[in-house]
C-alpha cells in the first residue's frame, strides 16, 4: 500500500503541475485578449476623436459660408435698394434724366469732334497712287 500511496501523491503532483501549467496558459490568454481590447478600444477612440475634430472643422467651414452668403445677400440687398432709388429718381424726376442724358451725349460728342480724323481710323492700310 505504501507504494500505491506514493503513486497516488506523485499522480496528485503531477495533475497539480499540469493544472498549474493550464491555468498559467488561461491566464496568458486572458491577458492578452484583455491587451488586445484596450488596443481596439484605444485605436477606436482615437478615430473618434478625428472624426469629432472633422465634423468641428466641417461646422467651422459651413458657419464661415453662412456667414459670406449672409454678407453677400446684405450687400445684394444694398445694390437693389440702390437701383431702386435710381429709378424712383427717374420716375419723379424725368426731365432732369433726360436733360442730364442730353448733356452727356453732347459733351462725349464735343470730346469726339476735337479729334484728327486720320486718328479715328489709324488701323487703316494706306493706299499708294
Amino acid at each position: 500500500m505504501d507504494q500505491r500511496q506514493s503513486q497516488v501523491g506523485k499522480d496528485i503532483e503531477n495533475t497539480r503541475a499540469v493544472m498549474a501549467e493550464k491555468i498559467d496558459m488561461i491566464e496568458d490568454r486572458v491577458n492578452e485578449t484583455m491587451e488586445g481590447t484596450k488596443s481596439t478600444i484605444d485605436n477606436v477612440m482615437h478615430k473618434v476623436k478625428d472624426v469629432q475634430g472633422t465634423i468641428e472643422d466641417a461646422k467651422s467651414t459651413v458657419d464661415d459660408l453662412l456667414d459670406t452668403i449672409k454678407q453677400t445677400m446684405e450687400e445684394t440687398m444694398e445694390r437693389v435698394k440702390s437701383t431702386a432709388s435710381l429709378i424712383e429718381q427717374v420716375d419723379q424726376n424725368p426731365w432732369i434724366m433726360f436733360g442730364s442724358a442730353v448733356l452727356t451725349g453732347y459733351i462725349l460728342s464735343s470730346l469726339n469732334r476735337g479729334a484728327p480724323s486720320g486718328q479715328l481710323y489709324a488701323h487703316e492700310p494706306r493706299r499708294n497712287a
